[in-house]
């Protein structure tokens, strides 16, 4: 039995685009930030230099629509047609060596606000990913018939831009956000020498 789960991918200097993805029906998800139960596994690619851990219930896909990977999360029931999710994004800021990453938040804050429908703030915080400076701007808006809240996490490293976004619709945001954040603290950069021992 497959069902259709409708995933959200947010970017911040892209379109949104509404996914329509056939999975199988899994089990209902555990969405505790121990990582000893249920069991997570690492994902990383090197193309981008980039690793981050999720439960192993939740799957992956690669380069779709624009993003390195989106993960999302198994349905809560035979009903659920929206998949909480997790993608990354990449731009080359190359061409921009001045901006900084304040800038690059409130510009795409700007672009948030005039593509999403009842865009609205509530957070706009500074902190750090694995001792790298960045921002995460908390959000809803509405797409659909569904009602979303986000967690986007941005980071400047060498001249590459990578925004971190996590959705869930508002309702259970709250039952998601330790894991959604789990993910998003697990992200970590990675160099050459680092691949054999991953």
């Amino acid at each position: 039995m497959k069902t259709k789960v409708r995933l959200i991918l947010s970017f911040i200097l892209i379109c949104f685009v509404l996914l329509v993805v056939e999975t199988p029906a899994l089990a209902a998800s555990d969405n505790t930030s121990d990582k000893t139960l249920p069991k997570w596994v690492h994902y990383k690619n090197v193309d981008y230099q980039i690793q981050i851990s999720h439960p192993a219930t939740w799957k992956t896909l690669e380069n779709y629509a624009g993003s390195i990977v989106a993960v999302y999360a198994p349905p809560d029931s035979p009903d659920d047609q929206f998949a909480e999710n997790l993608n990354i994004v990449f731009e080359d800021i190359s061409s921009f060596p001045e901006i900084t990453l304040e800038q690059y938040t409130e510009k795409g804050k700007e672009v948030l606000g005039k593509m999403l429908t009842k865009f609205s703030l509530l957070k706009n915080e500074s902190t750090t990913i694995s001792n790298i400076n960045a921002r995460t701007l908390t959000f809803t808006a509405t797409q659909g018939i569904y009602r979303l809240k986000f967690k986007q996490t941005s980071l400047i490293v060498n001249k590459r831009a990578y925004v971190i976004t996590f959705s869930a619709e508002e309702n259970k945001f709250a039952k998601y956000e330790n894991t959604g954040a789990s993910i998003i603290n697990s992200f970590r950069i990675i160099t050459p020498t680092l691949y054999q021992s991953l």
